[in-house]
C-alpha cells in the first residue's frame, strides 16, 4: 500500500438548539469541542494498528480517502452505521461515511460525557478498517468496552500489512 491515510473529511452537524445554552455560539463551540475531543480519542484507540489516521474539519478535499461523516436520525437502537466503498481486501477504500445517532450525539452534550460517543466512533471506525460485529472487544455488537483489543489490533495490523 502506498498511502494508509484515513480522515473523515468533513461533519455535518445541524445547528439547532438541542438544549439551552446561554448562545447558539456557546452551544456551537461545545458541539465542535465534544466532536473533536471524541474523534481524536477514537482514532488514538486505533494508532497501535500502525495507520496514519488523522482527523480533520474543513470542506471536503482531495484525499486518497475521503469520510464523510454526519449526525443523523438513525432507527432506535442504533448508536450509529458506517459503509465504505469499494469494499477492499487490503486497500483503503475511497470513500465512506459514518453517521452517528442524533440521541448518542445528544446524549453526550447533555451528560456533559463523551465516552459513550467516543465508544461509537471508535467501533465505526473499525467497520471502516474492514471489522464486522463479533468478539468481546470494540467490535462485538453493541461494544461494551472502550478501544479495541488485542486481537482486534492483531488482525488489524495482519489485514492492512503494518
Amino acid at each position: 500500500m502506498s498511502d494508509t491515510s484515513w480522515h473523515p473529511s468533513e461533519y455535518y452537524i445541524q445547528p439547532q438548539d438541542i438544549y439551552p445554552f446561554q448562545s447558539l455560539e456557546a452551544f456551537k463551540r461545545k458541539r465542535k469541542r465534544y466532536w473533536d475531543a471524541a474523534w481524536t480519542r477514537a482514532l488514538q484507540r486505533w494508532g497501535p494498528v500502525g495507520l496514519s489516521l488523522e482527523y480533520r474539519t474543513g470542506p471536503k478535499a482531495r484525499f486518497p480517502c475521503e469520510v464523510s461523516v454526519e449526525v443523523v436520525d438513525i432507527p432506535p437502537g442504533i448508536g450509529a452505521w458506517a459503509a465504505y466503498y469499494p469494499e477492499p481486501p487490503n486497500v483503503p477504500p475511497d470513500g465512506a461515511f459514518i453517521q452517528v445517532d442524533v440521541t448518542t450525539w445528544q446524549n453526550a452534550l447533555a451528560s456533559n460525557n463523551i465516552g459513550p460517543l467516543t465508544r461509537v466512533i471508535t467501533h465505526e471506525v473499525g467497520h471502516i478498517l474492514g471489522f464486522g460485529h463479533g468478539g468481546n472487544g470494540i467490535m462485538a455488537a453493541p461494544p461494551t468496552v472502550n478501544a479495541p483489543n488485542a486481537e482486534e489490533i492483531a488482525a488489524a495490523k495482519a489485514y492492512w500489512g503494518t
